[in-house]
């Protein structure tokens, strides 16, 4: 099984560039043109992809273009896989976005005794 795919890699890729996360989104895009451009170059497939993407962001080809190299990178290269899939990771969390507000709501004859009310959780909760 495959880490990620390369469409919601497209996806937070696109998020990511077009500054749509926050603090998180531009950290995790700064992580990845980092180690890109450092373990590849500028004038490499990776460098020249990351190039076009944040040259044209909101063109749907570059973060395709972009996903598809990075998985097939993870595909071959294990030193890129073994940072890529926690990297991507991180990124799919940051670029979680709501659609609208979270509405919870206990009524009846609900008898409960924890309630944990949000929209995103990550990770176990313990009680």
């Amino acid at each position: 099984m495959e880490p990620f795919t390369t469409t919601a890699l497209a996806t937070a890729l696109t998020t990511l560039v077009n500054g749509a996360a926050g603090e998180a989104g531009k950290a995790a895009w700064a992580s990845l043109t980092g180690f890109l451009r450092g373990k590849f170059g500028r004038e490499t497939a990776p460098g020249t992809a990351l190039t076009t993407l944040e040259e044209a962001p909101t063109d749907p080809r570059g973060a395709d273009g972009l996903a598809v190299l990075l998985t097939e990178l993870a595909r071959t290269d294990d030193e890129a896989a073994a940072w890529l899939t926690p990297w991507f990771e991180q990124a799919r969390v940051a670029t979680v976005t709501t659609t609208g507000p979270v509405t919870n709501i206990i009524s009846g004859q609900a008898q409960v005794h924890t309630v944990i009310q949000g929209q995103t959780f990550n990770g176990p909760i313990h009680l």
